[in-house]
C-alpha cells in the first residue's frame, strides 16, 4: 500500500488548520511534501505532489492563493482553480530550484 496519499491528506488537514491562523508560503508546503517523500525526490515530483495536495483546498475555498503586498496585506489571485494551479506550476518550474520564502505564491485560509 502506498502511504503517500494518506500523508498528503494529513498535510491538507494541517494546511487547512494552519492557514486559518497564518499565511502559508509555497516553500512551506513544498518542504512538508519533501518531508513525506524524501529529499532525494526530483523537484518536479515534489511540485506535482504539492499541487495535487493543495488543489482540493483551493477548490473548496479552504485556502486562497495570492500575493503579499509590500504593506503585508494579501492580494488574492482571481480565476478558476485550474488556472491558479497552472500558474503556480509554471512559476515554480521557472524558478529552476526549490521555492524559498516569498517565491511564487502565498496561501491564506478562511478567516
Amino acid at each position: 500500500m502506498n502511504p503517500i496519499p494518506h500523508a498528503l491528506s494529513r498535510l491538507r488537514d494541517e494546511w487547512k488548520r494552519d492557514g486559518a491562523a497564518s499565511d502559508l508560503g509555497l516553500w512551506w508546503l513544498a518542504n512538508d511534501v519533501r518531508g513525506v517523500v524524501g529529499e532525494t525526490v526530483p523537484e518536479g515530483e515534489v511540485r506535482r505532489l504539492t499541487l495535487e495536495a493543495v488543489r482540493p483546498l483551493l477548490e473548496s475555498g479552504d485556502l486562497r492563493a495570492g500575493d503579499m503586498t509590500p504593506d503585508g496585506t494579501f492580494a488574492p489571485w482571481s480565476g478558476p482553480v485550474e488556472e491558479l494551479v497552472a500558474r503556480i506550476s509554471s512559476e515554480w518550474q521557472a524558478l529552476g530550484r526549490q521555492p524559498d520564502i516569498g517565491d511564487v505564491v502565498w496561501f491564506v485560509g478562511a478567516r
